[in-house]
């Protein structure tokens, strides 16, 4: 494969990945050896994605960057927001790329999909560090 930056040759890497202040974990990557762009692949990113879901679930966060990702990472993207919420795409927009806590309603629907689409290797417990 080639690098879609710059056409240069692929190699097989690994790299950490994660969000912001919850720390990273090492996924599957091919890396460009002429430019050092990456792309991630494979199960161990989906995985990592749900634990990271999960995690910002258990820390409560509410800003719609986190509550983007959470909801992301299960599969549910703007148009669910849009008829759940009965709303323009812009607003989804400016609700998922801000800083500021959503309203409860959104919180606990997007903390519901988490829930739901709970990973077989990752409990909800809280009892662990999973």
């Amino acid at each position: 494969m080639r690098c879609g930056e710059c056409q240069g040759t692929l190699i097989e890497a690994t790299r950490p990945w994660g969000y912001p202040g919850l720390g990273e974990e090492v996924v599957a990557a091919q890396t460009c050896e002429k430019c050092g762009e990456s792309y991630l692949y494979g199960p161990d990113v989906e995985a990592a994605e749900g634990r990271i879901a999960i995690r910002l679930m258990r820390d409560k966060r509410r800003d719609g960057r986190a509550i983007r990702f959470m909801t992301t990472a299960f599969g549910v993207f703007i148009d669910e927001y849009v008829q759940r919420f009965d709303v323009k795409r812009e607003v989804v927009k400016a609700w998922r790329s801000s800083d500021v806590p959503l309203t409860e309603e959104i919180v606990q629907w997007a903390y519901s999909i988490v829930e739901a689409g709970g990973l077989p290797d990752a409990c909800l417990c809280g009892e662990c560090d999973c």
